[in-house]
């Protein structure tokens, strides 16, 4: 149930390659949140929200490099204590391999990716005008690996 914020460098990815893309970056969440597959509205607790910047608008060192490279960040912003070192670890190195597949061939410029994870405290995160607790978002999105703390259904 992530709210992934992501920017781009101007032409990182390529525009027929996006959608894929970001249906990648949504299963990687999935994966890393152990949310079972192929139900639509559960996928649809996955928030994307894309961001292209303007050329010029990403500087490395005080320098503008978009000839040069191809930056990807990402702000992962979830509940605190659905994902461990190990699941932020494989979303970290799915990320990078979906955004390297978004990209134009041949285009010799690497792409630099970046994740930041941003948890909020259990009771910090509201959603759709109510308090979201881990309990009820176990139980919501399926989390596998949290059925122990999952709250009945209401």
């Amino acid at each position: 149930m992530p709210l992934i914020r992501i920017a781009l460098s101007l032409g990182a990815v390529n525009a027929d390659r996006l959608q894929g893309f970001v249906a990648a970056v949504t299963d990687a969440a999935m994966r890393a949140e152990s949310v079972p597959e192929g139900d639509p509205a559960l996928r649809r607790r996955s928030i994307v929200i894309l961001d292209e910047k303007a050329a010029g608008a990403l500087l490395w060192g005080a320098e503008v490099l978009d000839d040069q490279i191809r930056g990807i960040f990402a702000d992962f912003h979830g509940s605190a204590g659905v994902l461990d070192a190990a699941r932020k670890a494989r979303f970290t190195a799915e990320f990078h391999a979906a955004a390297e597949a978004a990209t134009i061939p041949g285009d010799p410029r690497p792409v630099v990716s970046s994740v930041i994870f941003h948890e909020a405290p259990e009771g910090n995160w509201g959603r759709s005008g109510v308090i979201a607790r881990i309990p009820d978002m176990a139980h919501a999105a399926g989390f596998q690996h949290l059925t122990s703390v999952a709250a009945a259904p209401r």
